[in-house]
Parts: C-alpha cells; structure tokens; sequence
C-alpha cells in the first residue's frame, strides 16, 4: 500500500534483446512511498502502464505481485509490474480524510499511512479529491468551460486536419500516424482533438465531410505536458455521428457557432457605410465565375444547363501542392513539378478553383471572391479528385453529377436563401471616398 507522488505518461519503447526483440511495449512510470520514506519508482509494463492514465499525485493505492530489479542506468533499485499484477486504487488522501473515499478508515495500515502523509506530505491532502465518473454521468460539454481529467461528449465543426509524421505509436502491431482536428464551437474559438488508435480511421471520413457538425462521445479532456492547454481525446468507447443540416442539435449548435464579432448587416449597409470587417448577409447566388489563367472564363448560372456544367467540371478543377494549395503543371515526362516553397512535403492533390460569386440580397448584389476551401463548401464538400467517380449507391451516376446538379439547384431564381459569412475591406481616401473594394467569402451555409 503506498501512495502516488507523480505519475508518467504512457510512452513506447523498443525491446533490443530477448525473444520479442526489435517490437513495442508500452511502458509508464510512477513514484510512490510509504511510512518508510523510501520513494520507489515503479516500471509498468504492456496493459499495466495504461492504469497511470487513472492515477493522480495523492492516491492511495494497492498494488500486487511486483519485482524488485536493478536499474543499470541509474544504479538503483526499481519496482516492475508483472503479468500477475493488479492495481487497486482506494481513493485520494483528501478524499479518504474526509470519509468520502471507498478505502476502509478502520484498517491500521490504511490510519497510519495517512497520518504519515499529513505530516510529511501535507500538500497531497490540499488536492482536490476526484469524483469518479459513471457512463450514465458523461455530459454534453462546452470547450469554454473544459475541466481535465474528464470523460464527456461534445457537438464540433471540425474544421481542419493535421497528421503529424513525426509522432508516430503502434496500434495492434502496425505503426500509426498522430491524427489531429481542429474543431470550433464559436467561430475562431478553437480546440484540438487528438484521434488515437482504431479513431485514427475516421480521418477520411471526416475529411469528406469537415465543416459539418459532428457528434463526439466519450472523449477524455487532458491538459498538453508541453503547452499547457487542454486538448480532447479519443478513447476506445469513443464514436463520432455526421449530422445533418435538418437536425435540430445541428440548428441549435448553428445558432451558437455564428454568436460571434461577426456583424449581421445588409449589404446595401455595408456599401453605404463603407464597412470594413466581418458580416453575415441572407441571400441567394446568381452566379459563379471561375477565372482560368490563359483561358477563357467559365460563367456557371441558373441558364446553364446540367450537361453544360458537367462539361464545364474538368476545367474549374485543378492539381496542386497539398499543403499550399498552389497549381503544380506537368513536365515533358508527365511528371507534376515540385513545390519548392514547401519541401520535403511533396504530396500532390486536386483542388477547385478559386471563383467570384455574385450575391444577391435585398436587390443589392456583390461579387466576393471565395477560395478553393470555400467553393468546396458550396459544392457541399464533395472533393474535387471524386467529381469523375462513381457515386457508390447508384452505378450510373457520378459525383460530378451530383455536382452539377446541385448548381442548377443553388442558382434557381426559386432557390431558398443562404447566409454568407464575407469579409469586406474599402480602401478610402482622404474625403472617405471608396478608392477600392474587395470582398472574400469566408463561410456559406443554408439559412435555417
């Protein structure tokens, strides 16, 4: 029986001799004394060094069938856990104290090490006891208001997603890449979701469809060693749903996500009093214009027909630099060329064209220019390298179809409206006289 001073993160390490040479084990460390005063670092191997992800500085645990071996590198003795080892957590100090804990407080040995530990480490009994969470307890959280070493479930845009190469583990024997998300409950007011293990495998599906609103349960809240921040994790009860624009959690997370610095203005407003910033203005589009450098210009509108548009798709596409987005061309060899700018990234990808948008509200029109990442919005997140694919429930129908026919749908003068989130920026001079204007589509999303 002895009590946590400071528990380890759970790291891998690569055995280099005995029958299991060149595999993974994961392995953690805690420091833990008793009324002796001796501290002892205690090695948990494979599933044992998963239980210090439960452990705080200032619980009470039993722990059983342990090794004392020689730490070579240290010259010092070590605990280590064994396959017969089991861990027993009795509850934290302030918590036994108080005779909140599930430890029993008439046991001799329990009373004294808890009499030790209030005269020698007195700061353990000022933690704050943990309350245990049930599954029926896990609550809808607000990232505003995240409390760490939790479990609980939360409504997010995702809004970008980041591998990273360089931090790597292994999940059932095969090496995997660190997943993060970076997702948004208020415009600009981000967190990160670290996927992790068999979670890894929803990156594509959500990529498909990032900027929807999605359902996360039984994610763990831990604060970042290096930054302090807290983040959300994936945990193996954890599951994600998509949901649909129509769902009232969806309507309900739309009203709060847009409660922001963002003004909602008209744009007969925003021209007259030259504003300069964020709005959101209710409207419906009249056309899309996508500008092809060295070619002719492609003008999608409600008079263009389907076989038009799909015609059309081949040129408002294009292939790029993964990471920034800039148009890559072919060589003699048929080879695309690199982008120096971002080496050593060297992936390839295809994107949609930047276009101008004419919006329409209030028989005021604009034309905002909207980036590749924002057209891809409007064409309802259906990737650009998927427009010649076969759409998987109906054989004869082509995500460019589904493309093209969703033109037709947003350009209808009976179209419902939409609310665009635009960035507008006068240029002024001296008698506040408009010299120049520019305005960026930021967001798009049906007005429910």
């Amino acid at each position: 029986m002895v009590v946590v001073l400071q528990p380890c993160h759970v790291k891998e390490i690569k055995v280099k001799s005995g029958p299991n040479v060149g595999s993974t084990l994961p392995l953690a460390a805690i420091v833990v004394t008793d009324q002796s005063e001796v501290k002892h670092t205690v090695l948990m191997w494979r599933t044992a060094a998963f239980w210090s992800l439960a452990l705080l500085p200032g619980e009470i645990i039993v722990l059983t069938h342990l090794s004392l071996c020689e730490d070579r590198w240290r010259e010092d003795m070590v605990l280590q856990s064994s396959f017969r080892s089991k861990l027993v957590s009795l509850g934290s100090c302030s918590a036994l104290l108080s005779g909140e804990g599930p430890g029993a407080p008439e046991d001799s040995a329990l009373q004294g090490l808890l009499h030790h530990i209030q005269e020698k480490h007195q700061y353990l009994c000022e933690l704050s006891p943990r309350r245990p969470q049930k599954p029926e307890d896990v609550r809808y959280a607000s990232l505003a208001e995240l409390q760490p070493e939790l479990l609980l479930h939360a409504i997010l845009k995702v809004k970008s997603i980041s591998i990273l190469k360089e931090s790597t583990y292994h999940f059932k024997g095969l090496q995997q890449h660190k997943v993060l998300l970076t997702v948004e409950q208020v415009r600009d007011k981000s967190r990160t979701l670290v996927l992790w293990g068999a979670s890894a495998s929803w990156r594509d599906q959500i990529h498909l469809k990032r900027h929807h609103i999605w359902v996360f349960k039984y994610l763990f809240c831990k604060k970042n060693i290096i930054s302090g921040d807290l983040e959300l994790h994936t945990t193996p009860w954890s599951s994600c749903e998509c949901l649909f624009d129509d769902d009232q959690r969806a309507i309900d997370f739309q009203k709060g996500y847009n409660i922001s610095s963002t003004q909602q203005m008209s744009l007969l407003t925003m021209i007259e009093d030259r504003y300069s910033g964020e709005i959101q203005v209710k409207g419906r589009i009249l056309q899309i214009e996508f500008h092809i450098l060295g070619q002719r210009k492609i003008l999608i509108s409600h008079e263009t027909s389907i076989s038009g548009i799909l015609k059309s798709l081949p040129d408002i596409i294009y292939t790029g630099c993964g990471k920034c987005q800039r148009e890559l061309h072919i060589d003699d060899n048929n080879v695309y060329e690199q982008c120096y700018e971002c080496l050593p990234s060297n992936q390839v990808n295809t994107f949609y064209r930047a276009a101008q948008i004419t919006v329409l509200s209030d028989d005021c029109c604009i034309c905002v220019r909207a980036p590749p990442d924002v057209v891809g919005i409007v064409f309802l997140n259906i990737a650009a390298n998927l427009l010649p694919k076969v759409f998987p429930s109906c054989k004869d129908v082509t995500y460019g179809v589904i493309v093209a026919d969703l033109c037709r749908s947003l350009l209808a003068p009976t179209a419902e409206s939409f609310i665009f989130t635009i960035k507008s920026q006068f240029m002024l001079d001296e008698n506040s006289v408009a010299l120049e204007e520019e305005f960026h589509l930021l967001d798009f999303h049906i007005d429910l």
